[in-house]
């Protein structure tokens, strides 16, 4: 039963490392033995393999993945035009986009946009009862509470991160989340990594408004010394340096969606910023794990750029 349980471990390993490499090239064209190579599988197998596991085929993901961030582009980064936004994610063409839009969807990209820009306009979002630490602005309160909110983001520099990661490919459901930190912090701890300098970073691939809860990317991530291989467990990358948006978050993980809802519709629209074609992070000071009570302490960092 070990036996098997390892070797599933080192194909979803291999498979985690093919969709980060899709995720950080999705702009160019991605072939089916460009794939396989990566996943250290012959295209043959590793198509039925992919299928198997994934529940999508490989074509079939990446064309989810390139619409989801195209709408997520659409509601972040007004001043792209559609066409512009078609190329970025890597159709072929402004008509090819408009199709698979369309179809994925319900309606076409540019009523996504119309759509996207009155709820920024217009947010709806209320706090969580759960938020006990933590509250989210409503469009009513008083002024001065809301410039207090708005003044605790800051946009600074922020250092690169050659971390190890455990994937969760099932969504930001809190029991698989736990799950994925508690297989990195086991294997951390066995080869003494879990020092006083490491950094605790979670990093969340998708906009659960767009992308299916249960299909959203999760990686959690501990800083590792440059000499640290990859293996059956855990896998390797760099988290670039860049300018980032950050916003110390204390409150319960019921929460923490609901504080990135709050930075797109309420922060970033008046910042004179737009996202980078990166994914957003957080940098754990606490969790649940390190106190008693059900209570995290963290920066939520989005990386930005000038409009």
């Amino acid at each position: 039963m070990e036996h098997v349980s390892a070797s599933r471990t080192i194909y979803t390993t291999r498979l985690n490392r093919v969709m980060l490499f899709i995720n950080d090239n999705l702009a160019e064209k991605l072939t089916l033995e460009m794939l396989a190579k990566e996943a250290c599988f012959s295209p043959y197998h590793f198509h039925r393999i992919f299928t198997a596991i994934i529940g999508e085929t490989p074509n079939a993901y990446i064309n989810r993945v390139r619409l989801e961030r195209a709408a997520n582009m659409l509601q972040s980064n007004p001043g792209m035009s559609i066409t512009d936004i078609a190329f970025a994610t890597g159709f072929s063409s402004s008509a090819a986009f408009s199709r698979s839009f369309k179809h994925h969807f319900g309606c076409p990209a540019s009523v996504w946009k119309i759509r996207q820009a009155h709820r920024a306009i217009h947010p709806a979002e209320k706090a969580s009862n759960a938020m006990k630490h933590w509250q989210l602005p409503e469009s009513g309160c008083d002024p001065l509470q809301r410039q207090t909110l708005m003044q605790k983001i800051t946009v600074k520099r922020m250092p690169a991160f050659h971390v190890a990661y455990v994937a969760s490919q099932e969504g930001y459901r809190l029991k698989q989340v736990q799950a994925a930190w508690d297989r990195l912090c086991k294997w951390a701890f066995a080869r003494e990594l879990l020092t006083s300098e490491a950094v605790m970073l979670g990093i969340s691939y998708d906009n659960p408004d767009i992308t299916p809860y249960h299909k959203c990317r999760y990686y959690a991530c501990v800083t590792v010394p440059d000499q640290i291989p990859s293996d059956e467990t855990v896998g390797i990358m760099d988290i670039a340096a860049g300018r980032y948006a950050t916003y110390r978050f204390e409150g319960t993980a019921e929460g923490i969606q609901t504080a990135f809802r709050w930075i797109y519709a309420e922060w970033l629209p008046d910042s004179g910023y737009q996202p980078a074609h990166t994914p957003c992070y957080e940098l754990y000071y606490a969790t649940t794990e390190t106190r008693h009570e059900k209570i995290y302490s963290l920066d939520i960092c989005m990386p930005v750029e000038p409009l």
